[in-house]
């Protein structure tokens, strides 16, 4: 399954691939930004709703800054797993978008 497209009106795009994975398995996660003055931070956020979390943070120079951040993220435990980017603007105003990633184990129901 592919992300929704990204538009002009989009300030913030994140895809995963694959959208599906197994226990240790990698995932690579894009996260696209339109430039803007004001931006100043992405952090980026995956977590179950079982209660496990990590993040990467990013600091932007507005205009200046990349349009793509790319890595990879290894999932230690299955679950439908939300990736969540936040962009933060120096005018206090923020934006976000997310996507999923279902990971599997030994155990799991398809």
């Amino acid at each position: 399954m592919l992300s929704p497209a990204f538009s002009s009106a989009q300030t913030l795009k994140i895809e995963a691939n694959p959208r599906v994975a197994q226990v240790n398995g990698l995932s690579n996660v894009k996260v696209r930004v339109e430039p803007d003055a004001r931006n100043r931070s992405l952090v980026v956020e995956w977590f179950l709703f079982e209660g496990f979390e990590s993040r990467k943070f990013f600091q932007l120079e507005g205009e200046a800054a990349k349009k793509w951040y790319e890595f990879r993220i290894k999932f230690e435990e299955s679950g439908e797993w939300t990736i969540r980017a936040i962009l933060k603007r120096n005018d206090d105003s923020q934006s976000s978008s997310a996507t999923t990633v279902r990971v599997i184990g030994p155990d799991s129901e398809f």
